[in-house]
């Protein structure tokens, strides 16, 4: 629930009217980041303390495009990213794709301040969000 509380915002039922509105259409995309200068930060160079950007930065924009589709189970998840000498990983890219045809694409980072943001896409246009979560990196 660390990652999911943010949800508790109220920034996130007024997302949700939004979505339901149809303002932007049917949803066919999110873009989503998370990324946060801490790959210096002891605990991040070491899998022994539980460093890695997965545990600590993926599950912001993976609950945030949760959210966006209503949960839905993807189809198809493809990722890539980059591990350090320690085995740590710094940085993801994914794409996931859905039986419905809507794709997420989410990036995090340990190495660079992100924006932190979103785009949702519809058929009728799109919606940008500074993303309500936050990143500590200490």
């Amino acid at each position: 629930m660390e990652a999911i509380w943010t949800r508790c915002f109220p920034v996130y039922e007024i997302l949700r009217k939004e979505l339901d509105s149809g303002e932007v259409g049917d949803i066919v995309q999110v873009y989503a980041t998370a990324g946060c200068s801490n790959a210096e930060v002891e605990r991040m160079k070491s899998k022994d303390l539980g460093g890695e950007s997965i545990s600590d930065l993926d599950c912001y924009p993976l609950q945030f495009a949760s959210f966006v589709f209503d949960a839905r189970c993807p189809k198809d998840t493809a990722a890539l990213g980059y591990i350090n000498e320690n085995g740590v990983d710094l940085s993801m890219g994914c794409v996931i794709t859905f039986e419905t045809g809507q794709t997420a694409i989410l990036s995090t980072h340990t190495r660079s301040d992100f924006p932190n943001d979103a785009v949702i896409i519809g058929t009728k246009g799109s919606s940008s969000i500074l993303v309500p979560y936050t990143i500590n990196n200490a």
